[in-house]
């Protein structure tokens, strides 16, 4: 579904469906089309047969693909295949809920990127979005005046290590790289405005750029320009449509097939297929297009956008026993834990009757199709009421989630309402790293996860102060207390303690396992512990951490590896370990006064509020 541009005269347009294949009726004299495009190696046994039209300025350009029914797909969504790039592209027309509809509709499993045109944008210049997609803006749009017409929407499971964005110095065009076996692909999306091409010049100006700094390289780079071009011309509308061929038309077409020209970029999506349906004159036209390098292919290795899980293991004896209870967890979390399925709506105030909505919905639209001819036929006045009612019932259970959450709140889920408020409006996309500036030379600029993860390890953990000098063993004070082996009540006491619903370290193994299972768990946990001491020795797989960088509130620029801070993810075992080790120091250390008594902060009892609390009864008992 989508509309047009408002402000364009003959785009004053309804919505029509394009993305279900049960809209393209048998009866249409057009070519067979399938419910998404897909970018496909431009082969002689795929060629349109048809004459092209005349090429500008005499040069020579390759007849358009089109797509041969074994690279289509009919029907309900078939599982993701990696080898394929998947995209969504859709003019939402600054509409919210369209935006909200293109969402539940466009599942991250079956696509990979959604390139929107006209998104909705808010006063604090924000788009909506859900966690499962990272938001990619055009370059500068929160210090510019002129308006976002172009926003990218790239699935989080597409590894951030192989697509950058890039800078394109326009409102309406949005652009990133992706980096996949050696290949890169510079994939735009641009709403080219009707009264001018300051869209099409900005991003050929940024293709060129990016050449001229490739250097030689830039014979493996591949384009895919893709969006609402608003331009009409025979190459690509219908023949019947040869009153919107005027000469100022073909003028501004002809600067787009100019610049295909020059970066010989082919049209991907078939001649003569409609994307638009004009409100007054219930007129089929073709304002968006998807053009891509001749040279790129539909079998690129796409599954290296795909992160490989890591695993460690050893072969000590004691690391051997650790593991063989790691796999019986395992094991146990596979044949007895279900699989939580997740939420098949992107937002939660998503219902059944919503989607019922839009198959009525859909089903009225298909109807309204078939009969486009009869403008007086009743099924165009029952589509368009059907519509008003599922962006009305869309409204309606957006505003009636969020007042039942804050209606049905108590004494714990009264502060995550306080911290969605607190966080202020946000986009609803997967935050994620942006190119950062080295703390060594401001001037160079880090765009791969490789020099970022160098770059945030050097600005977390500082170097190792120098070795301290040798200490002769009589030097040392006599010890306080003798530890003693740690016994099974403090395993499941650190166990009890373990909070619920946290992010598990490399395992893969939530705190919920052990609290559930503890009465089984103890003591075996409890054998390791002790022989970690007897032994003196500490495994390798307790040592590694996930660390997870996040955005430190309230910062204007987060280009900086200090605008950032680091919280780590340690395997559960380690973290009971060291709770029953923490536990007895803390113990001995207030029971033998091994503290200071000004000591404040870190102590049960000895926080900065006990301090000012004390300070205050000071003052009242000298009063007294």
């Amino acid at each position: 579904m989508r509309r047009a541009d408002a402000s364009h005269p003959e785009n004053r347009l309804h919505f029509f469906p394009t993305a279900d294949p049960d809209s393209w009726v048998p009866q249409l004299d057009e070519p067979t089309r399938g419910t998404l495009w897909e970018v496909i190696q431009g082969t002689p046994g795929i060629l349109d047969e048809e004459e092209e039209p005349p090429a500008p300025h005499n040069r020579q350009r390759h007849p358009p693909p089109t797509l041969m029914p074994e690279h289509r797909q009919y029907g309900a969504p078939e599982p993701p295949r990696l080898q394929h790039l998947r995209i969504w592209q859709q003019n939402v027309n600054c509409s919210l809920t369209v935006q909200y509809d293109l969402l539940h509709s466009a599942d991250p499993c079956d696509f990979d990127i959604l390139a929107i045109q006209e998104p909705y944008i808010d006063h604090l210049k924000l788009t909506r979005a859900s966690s499962r997609w990272t938001v990619v803006y055009p370059d500068g749009h929160l210090d510019s005046n002129l308006p976002c017409r172009s926003v990218l929407l790239v699935s989080t499971a597409i590894s951030s290590n192989v697509w950058r964005p890039l800078n394109v110095p326009s409102p309406d065009v949005t652009a990133i790289s992706l980096t996949v076996g050696g290949h890169t692909i510079h994939l735009l999306n641009l709403y080219v405005d009707g009264a001018h091409d300051r869209a099409l010049h900005a991003a050929a100006r940024a293709v060129q750029r990016q050449a001229s700094v490739q250097g030689a390289d830039t014979g493996a780079d591949s384009l895919i320009w893709l969006g609402d071009f608003n331009r009409h011309n025979p190459a690509w509308d219908e023949p019947r449509n040869h009153h919107l061929f005027t000469p100022q038309a073909l003028d501004r077409s002809q600067h787009l097939l100019n610049y295909l020209a020059d970066f010989d970029l082919e049209m991907m999506l078939p001649a003569g297929i409609p994307t638009l349906e004009v409100l007054s004159l219930r007129n089929l036209m073709r304002p968006d297009n998807v053009f891509s390098s001749s040279d790129l292919a539909d079998l690129l290795p796409w599954r290296a956008l795909r992160g490989d899980a890591i695993s460690e293991s050893t072969e000590a004896d004691f690391d051997a026993h650790l593991q063989r209870l790691n796999e019986a967890i395992a094991s146990a979390i596979e044949q007895e834990v279900p699989f939580t399925n997740p939420t098949p709506f992107s937002r939660r105030w998503w219902s059944k009757d919503l989607s019922a909505l839009r198959k009525q919905k859909q089903r009225a639209g298909r109807a309204s199709f078939k009969h486009k001819h009869d403008s007086e036929h009743p099924a165009h006045e029952d589509y368009w009421q059907i519509q008003n009612q599922y962006a009305e019932h869309i409204k309606y259970m957006c505003k009636d989630c969020w007042t039942s959450f804050l209606d049905d709140t108590d004494a714990h889920s009264i502060w995550t309402a306080h911290r969605f408020l607190k966080r202020g409006q946000s986009d609803g996309g997967a935050a994620w790293i942006p190119s950062l500036k080295s703390l060594a030379d401001p001037s160079h600029i880090l765009t791969d996860n490789d020099a970022k993860g160098e770059e945030f390890y050097h600005t977390f953990f500082l170097p190792p102060g120098p070795d301290l000098p040798p200490t002769q063993e009589d030097e040392y004070p006599q010890p306080r207390f003798d530890f003693t082996d740690i016994s099974d009540l403090q395993v499941e006491c650190a166990i009890a303690a373990l909070r619920a619903f946290k992010a598990p370290g490399l395992d893969g193994v939530p705190n919920e396992v052990y609290i559930h299972c503890r009465h089984t768990l103890t003591p075996l946990l409890s054998t390791l512990f002790r022989a970690t001491f007897w032994l003196e020795y500490y495994p390798d797989i307790w040592k590694l951490s996930d660390t997870i960088v996040l955005r430190k509130p309230g910062k204007t620029d987060y280009t900086t590896a200090k605008a950032h801070r680091p919280i780590a993810l340690l395997n559960c075992m380690s973290k009971i370990l060291s709770c029953c080790v923490a536990d007895v120091l803390v113990y001995q250390a207030e029971t033998l006064s091994l503290l200071a008594d000004y000591q404040f902060g870190g102590r049960v009892g000895r926080t900065t509020t006990d301090s000012i609390q004390l300070v205050t009864k000071t003052v009242k008992d000298v009063w007294r």
